[in-house]
């Protein structure tokens, strides 16, 4: 989602599958822990925290570049979830401890504890500043998350 969601809107001026993947990630959200998956359909794999931070990227982006309001309360309450998710696993260091049950990243082994690169992902989610744009007061540890932002153009 990192690079995907924009190499899609320069190549193809379209955002789309970026979207259509993300609703597919928020579908199929654990509900008792607010977990995403990594991959969809017909792979289903769990445990990436850095996979749960892109696809909050992601949805950010999808934001960013359309304006989109609907997408964004379509996924809002699964958004949040998510991210409370992973905001849950900042521990008294004020860095995310990850779990060795989240630990999957792509290319990675080893990559539990206070990894620094799932800590970088979470910072950026927690650092989009679109704070109150779903119309709800839900702030997070670092008092933003997908609503202050202006999309770009608008």
């Amino acid at each position: 989602m990192g690079i995907s969601s924009h190499t899609e809107l320069v190549a193809l001026n379209d955002i789309l599958s970026s979207k259509n993947a993300l609703l597919v990630m928020f579908s199929t959200q654990d509900p008792a822990t607010g977990a995403l998956q990594y991959s969809g359909p017909p792979i289903n794999a769990r445990g990436s925290d850095t996979y749960i931070s892109w696809s909050l990227i992601g949805a950010h982006n999808v934001w960013l570049y359309t304006g989109d309001l609907e997408f964004v309360q379509t996924v809002w309450t699964n958004y949040t979830k998510a991210l409370a998710f992973l905001e849950a696993q900042v521990d008294e260091t004020g860095l995310m401890n990850v779990p060795q049950s989240f630990s999957n990243d792509w290319g990675r082994d080893g990559g539990q504890g206070h990894n620094i690169a799932a800590n970088v992902l979470l910072y950026r989610v927690s650092n989009c500043k679109t704070s109150g744009l779903a119309g709800d007061n839900f702030l997070t540890v670092s008092d933003c998350s997908i609503r202050a932002c202006k999309p770009c153009g608008r």
